[in-house]
C-alpha cells in the first residue's frame, strides 16, 4: 500500500505523525511525506522521505488578503479560528499544483493529513482514495473548519470552488482521562497513542539524568529565532520571539532550580552569555522531559504533548486559541497551569512555577495522564486499521 502523509507549515506537524508514518513503513508500506520546502530537513531528520510541493513564503503571500485584520481577530477566539481556517484553505490551494504533479507519477492508496492540512482532503477526494485526519494537538478545532470550508466554497484565488470532504477516518490522540465527564472527545474516532518524535543529537549524561536540584525546562519550540518579526500580531510570532524565550528563562532562573533551555543553537549561544548558569542548546525534548520537574513553554501543541507523555507538570504561556484550547484541557485535568501572554508578568510566572513545583497533586495528575496515554492503541496497531480502510 502507498500512503501519502501531508505535513503542515511547521516542524511540529511533521513530528505529530512521524510515529504512525514510521510504523507504516516498518509494516512494509510505501510512505511519502508531502511538505513545504522549509520542512524537508525535519522530515529527513525523522527518517521519512520528503517530497516538497510548495514554498512557505509563497503560500503565506497567497494566504493574506486585504480583509484580514490579525491584530483585532487575535482577541476573538471565534474570529481567530475562522481566519486561521481561511488562511490554511488558501495555502491548500497553493499546494495543489505540486500535489497533483506528485500523485500523477506516484498515486497513493490512502492520504493522511493533519488538522488544517486541507490540501490532503482535496487531493484525496480528487483521486477517489480514503482520507485520514491525524490531529496535531488536543482541543476542539471545528471552528477552523468553518473558515476553511467558507474559503474553499467561495472559489476565491482562481482555483474554482472545492468542497471540504469529510475524512473517512478521524484519529483521536486525546487520552480518555482528559475528556471532561459527560462530554465527547474533541476529535472522536480511532484512538491512537501519541508518541514523541523530534530531531536527535549526540546525548550527554546530564540530558537524561536527574540531579539533586529541581529541574525546569524552558522552551518555545523549534522555530524561535533572533530575527525580529515585522508583525508581532502574526499567528506564530510568540513562538518565534527570542526575547520572549529569554524572559521566560530569566524568570525561571529566579527559582531555586536547575534551568535547561531547549532552543536552536544560535539562540542558545546568546542566552548562555546572558545567563551563564543556564544550560541551553538543541536538546531532544523527548529525552530531556522525563528528567524534569516542570516544563515552561509557549503552549505549543508538540511541546505540551511531550510534557503530558512524560508525566511532567507544565506551565503554558498562550497567545493563540490553538495552544490555549489544548493547554486549558490539560490544566483542567490538573496536570498544569495556563496563563495568557497578556497576564504573564515575571512575578506571576514565578509564582505559578513555584506552585507547580511545590504541590504534588500536579505531578500526580501528570503521571495519571501519561499512564492513560500509554494505554491507547499504538501506531503499529492503528496501521492495521489503515490497511482495512484502504482495502474496503
Amino acid at each position: 500500500m502507498r500512503i501519502l502523509f501531508l505535513a503542515g507549515g511547521s516542524p511540529a506537524t511533521v513530528f505529530a505523525f512521524a510515529p504512525l508514518a514510521t510504523a507504516a513503513r516498518n509494516a512494509g508500506h510505501e510512505v511519502f511525506v508531502a511538505t513545504i520546502e522549509e520542512n524537508v530537513p525535519f522530515v529527513e531528520g525523522v527518517g521519512l522521505p520528503p517530497v516538497p510541493v510548495a514554498v512557505m513564503a509563497d503560500l503565506e503571500i497567497l494566504a493574506r488578503d486585504g480583509s484580514d485584520r490579525p491584530a483585532e481577530t487575535l482577541r476573538d477566539p471565534v474570529r481567530q479560528m475562522r481566519l486561521v481556517g481561511r488562511w490554511y484553505a488558501r495555502m491548500a490551494r497553493g499546494s495543489m499544483d505540486g500535489l497533483t504533479r506528485l500523485t500523477e507519477s506516484w498515486r497513493p492508496d490512502l492520504v493522511v493529513g493533519g488538522r488544517l492540512a486541507y490540501a490532503g482532503q482535496l487531493i484525496a477526494a480528487r483521486l477517489g482514495v480514503p482520507y485520514v485526519r491525524h490531529p496535531w494537538g488536543l482541543g476542539d478545532w471545528g471552528g477552523y473548519d468553518v473558515g476553511g470550508a467558507e474559503e474553499l466554497a467561495s472559489g476565491q484565488g482562481g482555483a474554482g470552488s472545492d468542497p471540504l470532504p469529510a475524512p473517512a477516518m478521524a484519529l483521536d490522540i486525546c487520552p480518555p482521562a482528559l475528556v471532561p465527564e459527560g462530554s465527547a472527545s474533541a476529535e472522536p474516532g480511532q484512538l491512537l497513542r501519541w508518541i514523541p518524535a523530534n530531531l536527535q543529537r549526540r546525548l550527554e549524561p546530564w540530558m537524561y539524568t536527574k540531579g539533586e536540584r529541581r529541574r525546569i525546562c524552558v522552551t518555545t519550540g523549534t522555530r524561535v529565532t533572533e530575527e525580529k518579526s515585522k508583525d508581532e500580531n502574526t499567528f506564530d510570532a510568540l513562538g518565534r520571539n527570542s526575547d520572549f524565550l529569554r524572559e521566560l528563562a530569566a524568570t525561571a532562573a529566579r527559582l531555586d532550580a536547575e534551568i535547561v533551555v531547549a532552543a536552536p543553537d544560535d539562540v542558545a549561544r546568546r542566552l548562555r552569555e546572558e545567563l551563564p548558569d543556564v544550560r541551553a542548546g538543541w536538546i531532544p525534548l523527548d529525552v530531556l522531559a522525563p528528567s524534569c520537574d516542570l516544563i515552561v513553554s509557549h503552549g505549543g501543541t508538540n511541546t505540551s504533548m511531550v510534557a503530558l507523555n512524560a508525566g511532567v507538570p507544565q506551565l503554558n504561556i498562550t497567545k493563540m486559541y490553538i495552544s490555549e484550547a489544548q493547554s486549558t484541557l490539560i490544566s483542567d485535568f490538573g496536570a498544569g497551569l495556563t496563563i495568557p501572554v497578556a497576564e504573564a508578568g515575571a512575578d506571576r510566572v514565578e509564582a505559578a512555577c513555584e506552585e507547580l513545583l511545590s504541590r504534588p497533586a500536579y505531578a500526580k495528575r501528570a503521571r495519571e495522564g501519561a499512564a492513560d496515554m500509554a494505554a491507547m492503541p499504538s501506531p503499529a496497531a492503528v496501521v492495521g486499521k489503515l490497511e482495512d480502510l484502504a482495502a474496503a
